[in-house]
């Protein structure tokens, strides 16, 4: 199978080419915003024109949750106008590849206090979780079989996320204020990587793109950015101290969900998938593993 990876210079994009290593028998592609921009129609169309692929796993998008209230414009046109471009594109020349899209627990008011399963009511507090809800009804309402998987609190050794800052400020400080009332399930992006790669080989990906599905995906567990911070320093050995302040103490300008924690059943009942605790998968992530 020929397989696109869209965004691959991101840190999940990154991880899929690690991933790619144990899956030889498909062939892959890795296009960056250099290669295709998924928010130009001519890009698109100049790509698609040359070039097939069975399966597209989209990874491009606008991350920065702070910068897409100041910048909605550039959200909307990657996570929204992006989506909705490339499946138009794929309708006209490629109608028989299939997408797995990645979402975000932002999509999610994040008022619960039990786990969000895939069909509770989507009501995003930020204009990144607008903006990528919106890519996510451009691309249910296509033609393209599809499945969307929404992830939380992304990480990895690569890229700018929480794991990197930490371990950046870390060492530069002795403490430092973590906020502890948001309440998330952290994510490996090695481990999505895998599991994406995992889908694709199943027998099941083919009936589940043809009904549109939406999954979650998150390693197990819970814990505050408090919590995972504190894990960061002890399993890394730095020597700094983390004192939890609460959100409003914080201060920002973008409403976070307080109480983000998937339910992640349904992709391991559909799959078979196996979900690792967050923190054996942090252990992993700082050993190289």
């Amino acid at each position: 199978m020929k397989i696109l990876v869209t965004g691959s210079n991101g840190q999940l994009g990154t991880e899929i080419k690690y991933a790619s290593q144990f899956f030889a028998e498909h062939e892959f592609f890795f296009a960056d915003k250099s290669d295709l921009d998924i928010s130009s129609n001519d890009s698109l169309i100049n790509f698609f024109s040359n070039n097939f692929f069975a399966t597209i796993i989209n990874c491009a998008a606008y991350t920065n949750v702070d910068g897409a209230e100041d910048n909605q414009d550039d959200a909307n046109k990657t996570n929204g106008f992006g989506v909705n471009n490339l499946c138009k594109t794929l309708e006209s020349l490629s109608p028989t590849s299939q997408i797995i899209h990645i979402s975000t627990d932002f999509v999610y008011e994040g008022n619960l206090n039990r786990p969000i399963t895939e069909d509770c009511k989507t009501n995003p507090k930020s204009h990144y979780g607008v903006s990528k809800l919106s890519g996510e009804v451009f691309l249910q309402a296509s033609k393209i079989p599809s499945i969307i998987i929404r992830t939380s609190w992304l990480y990895s050794s690569n890229g700018n996320n929480f794991f990197n800052t930490m371990k950046r400020i870390g060492k530069e400080n002795k403490s430092i204020n973590v906020i502890d009332d948001q309440i998330g399930s952290p994510t490996n992006a090695r481990d999505l990587a895998m599991t994406i790669l995992q889908i694709i080989q199943s027998k099941e990906f083919k009936f589940n793109a043809s009904q549109k599905e939406i999954f979650h995906f998150s390693n197990s567990g819970e814990c505050s950015w408090f919590d995972f911070a504190s894990r960061i320093f002890l399993y890394s050995g730095i020597d700094c101290q983390a004192s939890a302040i609460s959100t409003k103490d914080y201060g920002s300008k973008v409403e976070r969900p307080k109480y983000s924690v998937l339910d992640c059943s349904k992709i391991t009942n559909n799959f078979g998938i196996k979900l690792k605790n967050w923190k054996v998968s942090l252990g992993e992530c700082i050993d190289g593993v």
